[in-house]
């Protein structure tokens, strides 16, 4: 007779060779782990099977988005836990997790997160998602996954809803380089998707106030100037991030209609 699954988890993934064991380890509670693959190019498959037979395939879409869906759809379990590939799950937070499921008095909770910016935790900036935090713990059919890139989960009409006090740990970039990769990659797809910034004023007139609106939102208004030059580093970044959504919208998608055009 096959053991009963109560806790399922789920991650994307794509090319997380560096990560993909620390956040594996963390999920050893866990009565089954789901695995799905963008089309991986380095070891990320391979120290997967370390911990689970249960590795898809998906296309490669460049966000993990959209293969949430997939995940959620393949899981068992009664409760299913999400996590990505660069997060780790805490020892007290799992003692919150399986104690929260005990209880049974919540649908879906909230967990916030931990960010560690080039292995310098971010304490301040982490408050960003303290007030509901991200929905990645729930019932099965308890919430719907969107496609859409930094869209969190939403929890179905009905739902109750919690927040679990202890953070995911969060590591986001190893380094600089990846860091840069990363932000153009989110930025191109962006630009290509995103229907508030490709409509009016956003799309005209986004460059001249967001970049700054978004640096000074985190690095005033959620204290980033308290987590000293690490915090000052990563919100330049979001004021990069902004702009090159903007490089893309206005040159990259504008030469390419202006050259099918001439065709």
């Amino acid at each position: 007779m096959s053991k009963k699954i109560k806790i399922s988890a789920f991650l994307v993934v794509r090319n997380e060779g560096k990560n993909i064991e620390r956040a594996l380890k963390s999920l050893n509670f866990c009565d089954e782990i789901i695995i799905i693959d963008q089309k991986s190019t380095d070891d990320t498959v391979e120290k997967s099977k370390k911990y689970t037979k249960k590795i898809y395939c998906d296309k490669e879409w460049g966000y993990c988005e959209p293969s949430r869906i997939l995940g959620e759809k393949l899981c068992k379990g009664e409760w299913i836990l999400n996590i990505d590939a660069d997060e780790e799950v805490t020892y007290e937070l799992k003692k919150e997790i399986l104690k929260a499921i005990k209880k049974d008095e919540k649908d879906v909770y909230g967990l916030k997160r931990l960010i560690f910016y080039l292995g310098h935790p971010l304490k301040h900036l982490s408050r960003t998602n303290e007030e509901k935090g991200v929905f990645r713990l729930h019932k099965k059919n308890a919430v719907k996954y969107s496609k859409v890139l930094h869209t969190d989960a939403i929890p179905r009409k009905g739902a109750r809803i919690g927040i679990l006090n202890n953070p995911l740990n969060h590591y986001p970039f190893c380094s600089f380089e990846q860091h840069a990769q990363k932000i153009k990659r989110y930025a191109k797809v962006i630009a290509n998707t995103n229907k508030k910034y490709n409509s009016f004023p956003r799309k005209y007139f986004g460059i001249f106030y967001l970049p700054i609106f978004y640096f000074a939102y985190h690095y005033v208004y959620k204290k980033g100037f308290l987590d000293g030059l690490w915090g000052l580093i990563f919100c330049l970044n979001i004021f990069v991030y902004e702009l090159l959504i903007y490089k893309y919208i206005w040159w990259d998608n504008a030469l390419s209609k202006f050259l099918k055009r001439k065709k």
